[in-house]
């Protein structure tokens, strides 16, 4: 079992020149499965966590049904032309 070092990526990939990055990426991912299998799931899986993570974060909505209620406030004065295209609507003043 050897371990392939950073610079010996580029002599690696010579042969592979000309194929689609896909390809190369499949040789790589094999490359590194067949050296290290740790360290090539650990590199794989972390970018993976962060990024869904970071989407439960901040795109992942707890109740995206009740739109009154926002993250950004604005708040208009009364003499503000815009004030009069505001619509109001409450389920609890009907």
């Amino acid at each position: 079992m050897h371990f392939v070092k950073i610079n010996r990526i580029r002599e690696l990939l010579v042969p592979h020149y000309g194929k689609s990055f896909v390809e190369k990426c499949k040789y790589l991912w094999k490359l590194g499965w067949n050296t290290n299998p740790v360290m090539t799931t650990c590199v794989v899986t972390l970018p993976l966590v962060m990024l869904g993570t970071l989407w439960i974060y901040n795109f992942h909505d707890s109740n995206p049904k009740v739109r009154k209620y926002r993250k950004h406030i604005t708040i208009y004065r009364s003499d503000d032309p815009r004030v009069e295209k505001i619509r109001h609507y409450s389920i609890i003043d009907n």
